[in-house]
């Protein structure tokens, strides 16, 4: 649904390559939107502290402003946006019968990178799955992790467990 509306088209460029520099007409091509609106955005964001503008050479280029809590918010938010619409949740939940299916690590802070993982955490028998598909449509790597007793789990991780987010199901780790 929201990869038809062209803002997000556009800030979804950032999110998902927040270390990388952007000239005008790369994010056009990228976004497959006209640059009249890319530019009208491109304000819009930087006016939220969302990106950075700034020249080389007397080129504009743009950057994602990794450091603002704004950004990062919407960062979260567009993770478990892409996650859900790929339909892997849906799928591990069919495939694997578990109790509860946790996303953790860099995604869940909004601190992600071009080379970050996806980290999931599932409560259940661990199972063999193919996740190539759900790797291309959502341009991640997708590292799963399995334990059928969550009070068995080393209290790092634990830790980690509670501070992500369920995307379905129910953890109960005491």
């Amino acid at each position: 649904m929201l990869e038809k509306y062209n803002k997000y088209k556009l800030l979804r460029i950032f999110l998902f390559n927040p270390t990388e520099e952007f000239r005008l007409r790369e994010l056009s091509r990228m976004s497959k939107i006209s640059p009249p609106s890319v530019i009208a955005y491109l304000k819009e964001f930087e006016k939220a502290e969302l990106v950075k503008s700034f020249k080389k050479r007397g080129v504009p280029f743009y950057k994602a402003e990794i450091d603002n809590e704004n950004f990062r918010a919407y960062k979260k938010i567009s993770v478990l946006f892409e996650l859900n619409n790929s339909g892997l949740v849906d799928f591990l939940w069919a495939e694997t019968s578990p109790r509860a299916i946790i996303l953790y690590g860099s995604n869940v802070k909004g601190e992600s990178t071009e080379e970050s993982d996806v980290d999931m955490f599932i409560i259940g028998k661990e199972k063999e799955i193919n996740l190539e598909k759900f790797e291309e449509k959502i341009g991640k790597k997708i590292h799963l992790m399995f334990d059928d007793n969550p009070k068995k789990i080393p209290n790092e991780l634990k830790n980690n467990l509670v501070n992500g987010i369920v995307l379905k199901g129910y953890l109960k780790l005491f």
